[in-house]
């Protein structure tokens, strides 16, 4: 589906995702809308050439300065990109040491899948105390492998440690990933996405929060150290119509 920027009331950027250089798995190029009050929307767009073109010389850049390359100068980008891992195929030391030189090469943000990986949100607070700048984000966690009171303990917890750097990303995840890894259905995506979000971000925000849901049902409950100090961004994913307009 293509990503509709004249429906965003803010910008549009694209993701660079680097996944795995040293692996086998090609990286691949998204675009992104955003609105003001930093919901956000993913979902693959084709793209102008110039952003392939402006995709590769970075890829390479990033690789060479990898790889025992220096770069002296980190040029402002034309627009904001960031770095997606598959961190199953990496060592810690190695996703540690490409979200450093991401951040050094003047990256937006540094973006996390889980799938069958390294855990998501124990990673990002590893790269929170090796960073100092990039955003940190999950690109994404399944909003059917953790409740929504889960998903708020740890975007709070992440958020925390990287000092308001975090993104919290999260949808359905893939139906092998979900039926087969996890063993549990992935009936009902739509209605389960749009009560994960809103009690996600009523716990992130609220000082008690009660949600009554068709999946879901919240009691007066809140989270011990209290709501977040600022509005924490959360990333829904959407491939189909009705999930791009809940984002």
């Amino acid at each position: 589906m293509r990503c509709h920027p004249e429906r965003s009331e803010g910008s549009v950027f694209v993701c660079l995702s680097a996944a795995g250089l040293k692996s086998r798995s090609f990286a691949a190029l998204r675009m992104t809308t955003f609105r003001n009050e930093r919901e956000w929307a993913i979902a693959p767009a084709p793209l102008h050439p110039f952003f392939y073109l402006l995709y590769l010389l970075n890829l390479l850049r990033l690789s060479w300065s990898l790889h025992g390359g220096t770069v002296t100068t980190t040029p402002p980008l034309a627009m904001p990109l960031g770095a997606t891992l598959h961190t199953g195929d990496m060592s810690m030391a190695d996703i540690v040491r490409y979200a450093q030189r991401a951040e050094a090469l003047g990256m937006e943000g540094m973006w996390l899948l889980e799938e069958s990986g390294k855990e998501a949100f124990a990673t990002l607070g590893v790269l929170a105390g090796a960073t100092s700048r990039i955003r940190l984000g999950t690109s994404i966690v399944s909003y059917f492998t953790r409740t929504p009171t889960l998903l708020a303990m740890a975007a709070r917890t992440v958020d925390e440690l990287s000092a308001g750097r975090f993104t919290l990303g999260m949808g359905a995840g893939g139906r092998g990933f979900i039926e087969r890894g996890h063993g549990i259905s992935g009936e009902r995506s739509l209605r389960r996405a749009e009560e994960a979000v809103a009690i996600t971000r009523g716990l992130l925000t609220s000082k008690r929060f009660s949600y009554e849901g068709e999946i879901f049902q919240v009691k007066e409950f809140r989270l011990r150290e209290g709501p977040a100090a600022h509005r924490i961004p959360i990333i829904l994913s959407a491939l189909n119509p009705k999930m791009m307009a809940l984002a």
